[in-house]
């Protein structure tokens, strides 16, 4: 009897560690710092004329940017191939922040040129739900007319981003 009290103690206390160690907190990171980084859309069709989308006839490809950093700031870049050239372009840039699955866009448009014509800056809040599985997300949003869009995206390198925003900034006339 004493044998299998003693046993069953012990079955007890590496049970009970079991349950302490499995039970612990099992998130490596929280979703807001699960989302800093950059990110890499997937290549989606560009049609030029809205006859060639109704016609799936695509004249190129883009694939978006997003550079969410550490202080708060976002960058967005739209990669347009087009007829074997590549544009780009700074289609938005300014403050993220992150409550549940949804992450805030704060855009503030052609900061530079309205300052430069004494207009007020104009600000735009964007709400796109996400979900982080590892280096893959999911963007989900509404478009213009409120239709529901979805998009994936890769994580990518600092380095590879920081070379996007540089081609960027050197071919596109909008500045942030």
């Amino acid at each position: 009897m004493n044998t299998f009290l003693s046993k069953f103690s012990l079955f007890v206390m590496l049970f009970s560690c079991m349950m302490f160690i499995a039970c612990g907190d099992d998130h490596d990171e929280d979703v807001e710092t699960s989302i800093v980084g950059a990110w890499k859309s997937e290549t989606l069709p560009f049609y030029e004329t809205e006859e060639d989308e109704q016609n799936s006839n695509a004249s190129g490809t883009v694939n978006t940017y997003f550079w969410y950093k550490e202080d708060g700031q976002f960058v967005e870049v739209d990669v347009l191939s087009y007829k074997d050239h590549f544009y780009y372009e700074i289609s938005e840039h300014g403050k993220w922040s992150v409550a549940g699955d949804r992450v805030t866009q704060t855009t503030n448009f052609e900061e530079e040129w309205e300052a430069q014509h004494s207009i007020a800056s104009q600000y735009d809040t964007q709400i796109i739900q996400f979900s982080i599985d590892g280096n893959d997300m999911l963007m989900i949003y509404q478009d213009e007319n409120g239709k529901s869009m979805s998009c994936h995206f890769k994580k990518i390198s600092q380095s590879e981003m920081e070379g996007v925003v540089s081609s960027a900034k050197k071919s596109a006339s909008y500045l942030y």
